[in-house]
C-alpha cells in the first residue's frame, strides 16, 4: 500500500494522464473534430504498465470514438464504421474489467462498494448499447439515444479515474497492479474475439 506522501505525489496521475505518461514519446494530440486524446508513450518490456495506465488507455480510446460518433449524421459511412468499433470496445473492456480489475477490487472490503457501483453502471451502458445496435442509424432517435450513452460512458470513466483508481492504488501494491494489467489484456483479447 502507498503512504500519504506517495498519494500526494500522484494526485494528478489520472487528471489527463500527463503526470504519468508525459514526455517526448507521448502527449496530448488533437484528433478528429478537434477532440483531444492522450497518446501514451511506448512502454518497453523493462517498464511494466500498471492496470491503471492500461485502463486509462482504453478510456481515452472510448472518449475519442464517442467524440467522432457525435459528429456523424444519419446512416453515414462514418457512423457505420465507428459504431461497431465503439460497441466492441465498450463491451470487451467492461467484461475484462469486471473479470480482472473489479474481481480483485471486490476481494478488498474497502473496494467492494465502488466495484459494485461500477459494475452496475456497466450493465446500464451495455443495455443502451444493445438498444442502439438494434436501431436504424437513420432513425431520428439514434443520435439522441447515443448521446445518453455517451454521457453515461464519460461520467463512468471520469468517476473511475478520479475515485476508483485512487482507492484501488491504495489497496493494490505495484506488483498486483502490474499483474492485473497482463491478465486484463489476455481477457480483453478473448472478449474481443468472442464479439
Amino acid at each position: 500500500m502507498k503512504g500519504e506522501g506517495d498519494r500526494q505525489a500522484n494526485s494528478g496521475r489520472f487528471q489527463g494522464g500527463a503526470a504519468r505518461l508525459g514526455g517526448p514519446e507521448g502527449g496530448w494530440k488533437t484528433g478528429f473534430a478537434g477532440a483531444a486524446a492522450y497518446v501514451p508513450r511506448v512502454i518497453s518490456q523493462e517498464t511494466p504498465m500498471s492496470i491503471f495506465t492500461r485502463l486509462k488507455q482504453d478510456h481515452d480510446r472510448q472518449r475519442e470514438l464517442i467524440a467522432q460518433l457525435c459528429e456523424t449524421e444519419g446512416d453515414s459511412e462514418g457512423r457505420r464504421d465507428l459504431w461497431p468499433q465503439l460497441f466492441k470496445e465498450l463491451e470487451a473492456h467492461a467484461l475484462a474489467e469486471e473479470q480482472i480489475f473489479y474481481a480483485a477490487l471486490m476481494e478488498k472490503p474497502d473496494g467492494t462498494e465502488k466495484a459494485r457501483h461500477s459494475v452496475a453502471e456497466h450493465k446500464e451502458m451495455s443495455d443502451i448499447a444493445e438498444e442502439l445496435s438494434e436501431m436504424a442509424f437513420s432513425s431520428s432517435g439514434w443520435l439522441t439515444r447515443f448521446k445518453t450513452l455517451a454521457h453515461k460512458v464519460i461520467h463512468h470513466v471520469d468517476e473511475e479515474e478520479e475515485e476508483v483508481f485512487p482507492k484501488a492504488e491504495d489497496l493494490f501494491d505495484e506488483a498486483k497492479a502490474d499483474t492485473l494489467e497482463g491478465a486484463f489484456d489476455v481477457r480483453k483479447e478473448k472478449e474481443l474475439a468472442a464479439l
